[in-house]
């Protein structure tokens, strides 16, 4: 799933990235070192700091429900200038995700 404001005066200015990451391959336990509170408590969240690179500030996240069996990798990438104003957005799409099988609907 990917988000992205397409209010923006130029394009590419905010986009979100969101998938499943069953294998880990995007968790790394030493650069997700800050706990970051969601809105659901069966999901435990880490944020790893933003970082700049070029002209886009990226800002991941990874999310693992209570039992471990679903894993999300979440990559926000902000051009830099707007990171600030994009930031508390961001942590709110972040905040309200929940993980939800079919069956649990």
């Amino acid at each position: 799933v990917f988000i992205t404001d397409t209010t923006a005066e130029e394009r590419g200015t905010m986009t979100i990235f969101i998938k499943l990451d069953m294998e880990n391959k995007d968790y790394r336990a030493e650069d997700f070192k800050t706990e970051f509170k969601m809105n659901d408590s069966t999901l435990s969240t880490f944020l790893k700091e933003p970082k700049s690179e070029g002209a886009y500030t990226f800002y991941k996240f990874y999310i693992f429900n209570k039992l471990g069996t679903e894993k999300l990798s979440i990559d926000a990438q902000v051009k830099k200038q707007f990171f600030e104003q994009y930031k508390d957005q961001i942590e709110a799409v972040v905040r309200s995700i929940r993980i939800r099988k079919k069956d649990q609907l």
